[in-house]
C-alpha cells in the first residue's frame, strides 16, 4: 500500500505522543519490534510503526508516587526544561501503556516491589482492559505498582510540520527505547496493531526497499539509526549519553517532488546534523526515498 502524500497545510498545534523502540538481541544481531497499524487506521494505516500513540488523560493523572523515579528526572532526561512536570510524567506513562496495550510487553517487566506473574496471559488481561477504556492505574491500584519509568530511554522528538506529508494530523513524539523485559512475549491486540515482528533495522530497510512493507519517515531514518548498533546494550549506552535530538521536518517541493530536510541539510534552518546518515527523503511513487538508495541507509562494511 502505498503512501498518500498530504498537501494541506494544519494550523492546529501538534499532539503529544510517545513511541518507543524495544530491542532486544538475536543470532542476526540487533532486532527491534515493529507493529502492523491496522489499515482502517486513520495515521498510517497499514505502515509498519514503533509501538506508541497519543498521551492521555489518564496518563497525565498517574500517581507520581507509582512512578521508580520522579517526574524532574524524567524531564531532566528528556532535556526539555519548559516542559511541565506532569506532561514529562504523561509521556513516560503513555510510552508505557501504549506498549501494554498494543503488543502485551510490561516494560520495565514487573516492577518495584509487586509479585506480579509476568506470563503472557496475565499481561494480556491488562492489554484487553485498557483497550476496553480502564486507566492503567485503576489496573495496578491492587498492587501499588511503581512503572518501571526508569527503563525508558529518550531517544529523539519528532515534531511533525506545518504541512505533514504522510498524514493530515500533527504530533509531538518523543521516542524512547527500552529492552525487552526478560519472560515477555509480543502479541499483537489484533485492534489498532494486526501483526507484530522482530527484525534487525538492516532486513527492515531492506523490505522496505523492496516495496514489501510501508515506512514512514521517521521510521525510516530512526531504522538507520538502530543499524549502526550490533547490540541492545550499544544502542541503550549511546541514548542515554547524549540528549535526544529535536527533529522538525522541513518541506519543500522540486521538479513536482516533495522532499523533506532534517536538520544538517543545507535546505534546513538547522545546520547541525541529527543523526549520520542522510539528511532528507523525496517523495517518488508512492513513498520517501533517500537520494543514494538502500545503501544510503545502510552502515558501511
Amino acid at each position: 500500500m502505498a503512501l498518500e502524500l498530504n498537501a494541506e497545510w494544519i494550523s492546529s498545534p501538534p499532539v503529544a505522543a510517545a513511541t518507543v523502540m524495544v530491542l532486544r538481541d538475536a543470532p542476526d544481531g540487533l532486532q527491534v519490534l515493529m507493529v502492523r497499524r491496522h489499515p482502517n487506521s486513520p495515521v498510517l494505516g497499514g505502515s509498519w510503526v514503533f509501538p506508541g500513540g497519543k498521551v492521555g488523560a489518564d496518563d497525565a493523572a498517574f500517581p507520581p508516587d507509582w512512578c521508580d523515579v520522579p517526574a524532574d528526572a524524567m524531564r531532566a532526561a528528556l532535556a526539555d526544561a519548559e516542559l511541565p512536570l506532569d506532561m514529562a510524567r504523561a509521556l513516560h506513562v503513555a510510552a508505557i501503556r501504549e506498549t501494554l496495550e498494543e503488543c502485551g510487553l510490561l516494560i520495565g517487566g514487573a516492577g518495584i516491589g509487586m509479585g506480579l506473574n509476568n506470563s503472557a496471559d496475565t499481561l494480556a488481561g491488562f492489554a484487553a482492559a485498557l483497550r476496553a477504556g480502564r486507566p492503567i492505574q485503576a489496573l495496578l491500584d491492587g498492587e501499588r505498582l511503581a512503572l518501571a519509568t526508569s527503563s525508558l530511554v529518550p531517544w529523539s522528538r519528532w515534531i511533525t510540520p506545518l504541512r505533514p506529508s504522510v498524514t493530515n494530523k500533527r504530533f509531538d513524539t518523543r521516542f524512547f527505547v527500552t529492552q525487552l523485559p526478560n519472560d515477555q512475549q509480543a502479541l499483537a491486540d489484533a485492534h489498532e496493531v494486526t501483526e507484530v515482528r522482530w527484525t534487525t533495522p538492516a532486513h527492515a530497510l531492506t523490505r522496505y526497499w523492496a516495496r514489501d512493507i510501508d515506512l514512514a519517515p521517521p521510521q525510516i531514518m530512526t531504522l538507520q539509526q538502530l543499524a549502526r548498533f550490533d547490540s541492545a546494550h550499544a544502542a541503550l549506552q549511546w541514548g542515554r549519553g547524549r540528549q535526544p535530538a529535536t527533529v522538525l521536518p522541513e518541506s519543500f517541493d522540486l521538479n513536482g517532488q516533495r522532499v523533506l530536510c532534517y536538520p544538517g541539510d543545507p535546505r534546513h534552518s538547522i545546520a547541525q546534523p541529527a543523526w549520520v546518515g542522510p539528511t532528507r527523503l523525496t517523495f517518488v511513487d508512492g513513498r520517501f526515498e533517500p537520494a543514494n538508495g538502500l545503501s544510503g541507509l545502510l552502515p558501511s562494511a
